[in-house]
């Protein structure tokens, strides 16, 4: 517990020491959580804490984001824990273990990070060891290190006339708004097991380039007898491309184009190689969909008829590289009126000789300027080509209480049910699935 206390007493210390008192903020929060699972029960109790200091001149920063578990062990884990100096009005210097989100995904390195930033364009150069994540296939190994550079720009050039207008015409204002990413970046040591490729063998360096692409086309007038319009055009584009290989390691196109002032259209093109984590109560029941090395053909149309509430429905077709082919449709629905706002999706999925049905509602509803609880709940049905049908079902239950702007207290359960029917007999999974959730956080800021 040696860390953990030292962790306490600096975080003690410095909340009560007129030096930092003016430039620290932060949060500190003890979890609780009691699964039970396939692999069996488990309990857990730990605490998180995030706090940042900001010097009084602004050019020093130390961040610090850890984990200390209580119940099963005294581990440790520090996702973040170093300094930030700025060497002058344009350039910093991060030095030590920090979170970094680029093109290859979400990863801890311990290392430095140089950052120069003119108006809107921006570079950097980072070189470290990289940590894996827990849930992200982003590689661990022996070095990392690449160049970025991010250029965004806004104009406004473009107008038309308001054939609407019944009087004299009104031009509507359109901003043309654009930013560009492209980098390098090479690994050492990318392990099989944890790289995002499959093709990646053990010890093997990666060599990769990447170019993220947006624009985004706003009508800064809508016309005047409209009182909502959804008329934006948005193009997205993101490739990595790995040296050694020749080969695509992932490429992502998609846009959104006005039909009528409250209806648009979507298209879209995904190859990648990825599985990301199931971050929350839906998404665990869709991961399936996207395991290996696939690419992905998905078409969309979308319907605004308030400003709170929207439809689409999607289509979506999916190659993998092992020969499996798969197609699916879905309705989904967002309305919000009064506090209240509901959430719904229904999906039909014709994937890796499986035939899917599956139906998710979520509500979430406001009880005070303080207080919302929510409900999730999620049905599916898997029927296989050997005739056997699996049942899932599942509800989710939150609460968020905050008695004071600085505390937080979050409840949350969760409750999964399976069974299997055969034909013949029906087979019920031994141990259901749950999960339980206890979080009190406390937040401050002493920031001038």
């Amino acid at each position: 517990m040696s860390y953990f206390r030292l962790i306490v007493l600096l975080l003690v210390n410095t909340l009560y020491t007129p030096f930092a008192m003016a430039n620290w903020t932060g949060s500190l929060e003890a979890l609780g959580q009691a699964t039970s699972e396939i692999r069996g029960e488990e309990s857990e109790l730990s605490l998180w804490g995030d706090s940042l200091y900001v010097s009084d001149n602004r050019e020093t920063q130390f961040h610090l984001l850890f984990n200390q578990r209580v119940l099963d062990s005294s581990e440790t884990e520090f996702y973040q824990l170093y300094i930030n100096q700025h060497l002058s009005k344009s350039e910093s210097l991060s030095v030590g273990r920090f979170q970094k989100t680029d093109f290859s995904g979400l990863y801890i390195i311990d290392g430095f990070l140089y950052s120069h930033a003119q108006d809107k364009n921006k570079f950097y150069a980072y070189a470290g060891k990289p940590k894996r994540l827990e849930g992200f296939l982003v590689s661990e190994g022996d070095l990392i290190m690449g160049v970025e550079g991010f250029v965004s720009e806004k104009r406004f050039e473009m107008s038309r006339a308001n054939a609407d207008s019944a009087k004299t015409p009104i031009s509507n204002q359109y901003t043309v708004s654009h930013s560009h990413r492209v980098g390098m970046q090479y690994q050492k040591g990318a392990s099989q097991t944890k790289s995002s490729l499959s093709t990646a063998g053990p010890a093997k360096s990666l060599s990769r380039v990447a170019f993220v692409s947006r624009a985004l086309i706003k009508n800064d007038r809508p016309p005047m007898k409209v009182r909502y319009t959804q008329d934006d055009i948005e193009i997205n584009g993101e490739a990595n491309f790995l040296l050694g290989d020749n080969e695509i390691e992932k490429l992502s196109i998609d846009g959104m184009f006005p039909l009528t002032a409250k209806t648009q259209v979507g298209m879209g093109l995904n190859h990648y190689a990825y599985l990301e984590p199931a971050i929350d109560f839906k998404s665990q029941f869709y991961k399936f969909l996207n395991q290996g090395n696939q690419t992905e053909y998905l078409a969309s149309m979308y319907f605004f008829p308030r400003r709170y509430e929207r439809h689409s429905l999607d289509f979506r077709f999916v190659e993998r590289e092992i020969g499996e082919e798969g197609k699916g449709l879905a309705f989904n629905s967002f309305l919000y009126r009064g506090g209240l706002s509901f959430e719904s999706r229904l999906e039909l999925l014709d994937f890796m000789r499986q035939d899917h049905v599956g139906l998710y509602v979520g509500a979430k509803h406001s009880t005070g300027p303080f207080s919302e609880v929510a409900i999730n709940t999620v049905f599916r049905v898997q029927q296989s080509q050997l005739r056997a049908t699996t049942q899932t079902y599942g509800v989710e239950l939150r609460w968020d209480w905050k008695p004071h702007r600085t505390w937080l207290l979050y409840c949350s359960g969760e409750f999964i049910n399976q069974e299997q029917n055969d034909g013949d007999f029906s087979l019920s999974f031994p141990d259901d699935e749950y999960r339980v959730s206890l979080s009190l956080s406390k937040n401050w800021d002493t920031a001038k």
